[in-house]
């Protein structure tokens, strides 16, 4: 029952942005100071479930494999008999977490260039549609379906609580880190709106580090010896 995790993290922002009249320090080629508190908002996006029961037990493995190659975290562990035998992919969750966000700019110019800060920002943080694979090659209704079905469910679970867990800190942790971010330069508009993108995933991945690695523990956790011993002992012809 190896679980693939697909993560995309990073920003995927969009730039609103507002212009302001030049001042006497922006004429001289400076960025004003930033006064007002960032307006944060942080919603969660538990994604949906789907459950995918058109592919055999070989290409479901195929589809792990293929996950590992690129990088992406596959929990699993061995049989515990002697390594002869090393667990199929006989059930996988495939979850992307992903993060998308709105933020509204002031821009200002000077002879040089622009200048912009953030005033409020929109984050919307966790998965796209889940997707539980189980093999074709055992029916619905079957022991066998039932188990891989129960297992990779606790999985989604894991996934949506470690999120609505951690999301009520972040909202501090961002708040500070947004109201510290200070104004970005640019030579153009176009640049500046880049560059600011780019900021907003500067300072924003940095902060889920600890959700994500609480997320592949607990799933780590659940995909263990024993708890893979107690699902093989719930059905037989595996």
């Amino acid at each position: 029952m190896d679980r693939a995790f697909s993560i995309r993290v990073g920003c995927a922002a969009t730039i609103l942005m507002a212009l302001a009249m030049p001042s006497y320090a922006q004429s001289q080629g400076q960025c004003p100071a930033v006064t007002e508190p960032v307006r944060l908002e942080i919603k969660p996006q538990p994604g949906g479930e789907r459950i995918d029961h058109s592919k055999s037990k070989k290409a479901i493995q195929d589809l792990v494999n293929r996950a590992k190659t690129k990088g992406q975290f596959v929990a699993g562990v061995q049989n515990p008999d002697g390594g002869q035998y090393v667990w199929s992919s006989i059930g996988v969750t495939n979850a992307s977490f992903v993060v998308s966000s709105t933020a509204e700019t002031m821009v200002s110019r000077t002879p040089s260039g622009v200048c912009g800060h953030f005033t409020a920002v929109t984050l919307v943080i966790g998965f796209q549609e889940q997707v539980i694979y189980i093999p074709r090659d055992y029916p619905e209704g079957s022991c066998q379906y039932q188990a891989v079905l129960d297992h990779e469910r606790q999985h989604v679970a894991i996934n949506r609580r470690t999120v609505a867990e951690y999301l009520p800190g972040l909202q501090g942790q961002a708040q500070q880190v947004l109201d510290r971010a200070g104004s970005s330069f640019a030579s153009s508009q176009s640049g500046l709106e880049r560059k600011m993108n780019d900021r907003l995933g500067t300072l924003i991945e940095p902060l889920l580090e600890p959700m994500q690695q609480t997320q592949r523990q607990r799933n780590q956790t659940l995909d263990s010896a024993e708890n893979y011993r107690s699902i093989q002992a719930l059905c037989s012809d595996w």
